[in-house]
């Protein structure tokens, strides 16, 4: 559903909302993504080298198959 556009004058809600949204962002609550601690990141990359190989030697399986 597309959003409702109008043309009429800003009330009071929508402004207190765009005040609280603003808030938010000043705030850095929202709009920023946190530092990953590097012991995940360690993790992270060591399961996706992992995955990699499996999927890399599994291509090779399936191409000596055919």
């Amino acid at each position: 559903m597309p959003p409702t556009i109008t043309h009429g004058p800003i009330t009071d809600t929508q402004a207190e909302a765009v005040r609280h949204w603003q808030w938010l962002l000043d705030a850095r609550l929202i709009g920023t993504r946190p530092d990953t601690p590097p012991d995940i990141a360690t993790n992270r990359a060591a399961t996706d080298a992992l995955f990699r190989t499996i999927a890399r030697d599994r291509r090779r399986l399936e191409r000596q198959a055919t």
